[in-house]
């Protein structure tokens, strides 16, 4: 297999059933930087140049912010094929702060890298405005309408739990349930069960 920066490297359609798929960002031929940007050694197994295998520009790297906007679609994503039942302990937690603030927590049992987290409506929008003061974590642009709805991370360092924001609705009324991702690593994310929040 040739490792070129920038590509993807997936067998031809002769080999797909039996050969795998490899995604490419770095010039170091001893690694990839998957969609985490976790890096994987290949040191101990290398293919050898094969024309079985096509090069395409084909690139997921999501460092500093997770690739969705929705947590339901979190499954189509790279990481889908590593979904996990269960919320691993983690989960949502709200109490109301000074009205009309609300502080929503995401607790459990040990450090993770990424997160995706809104509010969202009936209509299925995210509303309302997060107040950021961590800055472990950036807005994430899912509503040009409402660039402050959504919260994620910028980075893939190790971020420990609890993570505080504190969360203001539209209008004085909160009417909706929070959603929220937590990614440990990249083969190990999960879904939190919705809390619903009101006012």
């Amino acid at each position: 297999m040739c490792l070129i920066s920038g590509l993807c490297l997936t067998p031809s359609s002769a080999a797909a059933s039996s050969a795998p798929s490899f995604a490419a960002a770095s010039s170091d031929a001893s690694s990839l930087i998957l969609p985490s940007q976790e890096v994987v050694n290949l040191t101990t197994t290398m293919f050898p140049p094969s024309p079985l295998y096509t090069c395409h520009h084909y690139i997921f790297i999501y460092e500093s912010y997770p690739g969705v906007c929705d947590v339901d679609k979190m499954k189509h994503s790279p990481h889908g094929a590593y979904a996990v039942s269960g919320t691993g302990e983690f989960s949502i937690n709200t109490t109301k702060s000074t009205s009309p603030k609300i502080k929503i927590s995401i607790n459990g049992p040990k450090s993770a890298k990424g997160l995706l987290i809104y509010v969202q409506n009936d209509s299925g929008e995210h509303f309302g405005k997060f107040e950021n003061t961590n800055d472990l974590f950036s807005f994430k642009d899912c509503d040009e309408q409402n660039q402050h709805s959504t919260l994620t991370h910028n980075s893939a360092v190790e971020k420990q739990l609890p993570f505080d924001f504190e969360w203001s609705p539209e209008n004085d009324k909160a009417n909706g349930t929070v959603q929220a991702i937590v990614l440990v690593s990249f083969s190990e994310w999960y879904k939190l069960d919705e809390q619903s929040i009101s006012s």
